[in-house]
């Protein structure tokens, strides 16, 4: 079961440091995420081979901190969807404590919900891109999956906060996760989107009301919020992300590393060759 969900595992299991806030918590990573000297491929050929140089900025922060990072567990080709994805497994049989994963479209929360974990996705520039293997630069973002909220929050004020190596972040306001635990006064409140029920046909709809009902009468506050243009949404998102997607797979040439066609008479034909095998069928939609 083991070899199913992880894709590499350190010889020896990571010691600690003591007294941090996260107290040895063990938390997997995807490899996309750079740790120094381990395999870093990102579930894509075009990363065959590829071992990383350095840390990445929430690996270092996750360490510092007293976490223990078990090991890199499989996931989709370059985080894009969730085919292949084990970052619920390794929580479901308790395995790790949490999950630090790329959501692009939503990919931590929707593999959270598998598991009846919690899954977490912050505003982008909270936390640091640095050391992250991406496909989509304004969308993806370091996410978390786990058992608890106030675990997510401990992590959250661990690795999120400024990175002056990443120009992508915010450079001020970054939320206090230490007040997360305090209940604020009052129900919680749950906006949805009403164009988006527009969207729906009658079936999924009507299943998706319900749903509402059930998680009101559990005490949420739902109030629907208009959006007008919410429609254009899928569009605008398909076009912005598949220009990112195109640009940011642009750089695996199979040169350095990475899947090689073989048989082939000169660089062109070896670059655009080996680019047609190293993706799936997933990414290559997604691209330009």
């Amino acid at each position: 079961m083991k070899e199913e969900i992880f894709v590499y595992s350190p010889p020896q299991a990571e010691t600690p440091e003591p007294g941090g806030p996260l107290r040895a918590m063990r938390v997997a990573i995807q490899p996309n995420l750079s740790v120094k000297g381990w395999p870093t491929e990102a579930g894509s050929r075009a990363l065959e081979n590829f071992t990383a140089l350095d840390d990445a900025a929430a690996v270092i922060r996750l360490r510092r901190a007293g976490a223990a990072i078990a090991g890199s567990i499989r996931m989709s080709e370059l985080g894009l969807g969730l085919a292949g994805d084990a970052s619920w497994q390794v929580l479901e049989d308790g395995r790790c404590d949490a999950a630090l994963v790329t959501d692009t479209l939503g990919e931590s929360r929707v593999s959270a919900s598998l598991a009846g974990k919690v899954g977490f996705k912050p505003s982008w520039g909270v936390c640091s891109r640095r050391g992250l293997v991406g496909l989509v630069p304004s969308m993806e973002a370091p996410a978390l999956i786990a058992s608890k909220p106030e675990d997510i929050a401990q992590i959250m004020g661990a690795i999120a906060g400024p990175d002056p190596e990443d120009p992508s972040m915010i450079e001020s306001g970054f939320p206090d996760f230490s007040k997360c635990t305090n209940a604020a006064p009052g129900a919680p409140r749950m906006s949805v989107i009403r164009e988006s029920l527009n969207l729906l046909e009658k079936g999924p709809a009507d299943g998706f009301r319900e749903s509402l009902k059930k998680i009101s009468s559990l005490g949420l506050d739902i109030q629907e919020t208009g959006m007008e243009e919410f429609p254009l949404f899928r569009t605008v998102h398909q076009i912005e992300g598949s220009v990112e997607a195109s640009s940011a797979a642009g750089k695996y040439d199979s040169v350095r590393y990475g899947h090689r066609a073989p048989g082939t008479e000169n660089w062109n034909e070896m670059y655009i060759k080996s680019r047609g095998e190293s993706f799936g069928t997933l990414v290559k939609s997604y691209l330009f």
